[in-house]
């Protein structure tokens, strides 16, 4: 399945979601949060942040 883009009221994107990895992907300017839920129902939040 490919990923689902997830766009706010005003139909800009503000999130990706890969349904086959239950990973929802935000990007706001050089920081990326990547939430993962994990097969026991936890989930795993990355935050990485790109060099200017």
């Amino acid at each position: 399945m490919p990923v689902k883009p997830i766009k706010n009221a005003d139909g800009r994107l503000v999130a990706k979601l890969d349904e086959q990895s239950d990973t929802i992907a935000i990007k706001l300017k050089d920081c990326e949060t990547e939430i993962t839920r994990k097969p026991d129902g936890s989930y795993e939040v990355v935050n990485t942040k790109t060099a200017a």
